[in-house]
């Protein structure tokens, strides 16, 4: 298994260019602690 740093990592999600997500999310300790997302668009 792959060790990843401690941390909030965030980016945005796109999908054939029809719509897009904002997502974050917290790792601790190898992890998932908080994942959260908003929808920013859809064309």
């Amino acid at each position: 298994m792959d060790d990843y740093d401690d941390g909030t990592y965030h980016g945005v999600f796109a999908d054939g260019e029809n719509m897009q997500v904002n997502v974050q999310f917290t790792i601790e300790g190898n992890a998932f602690k908080e994942l959260g997302f908003r929808h920013l668009a859809i064309w």
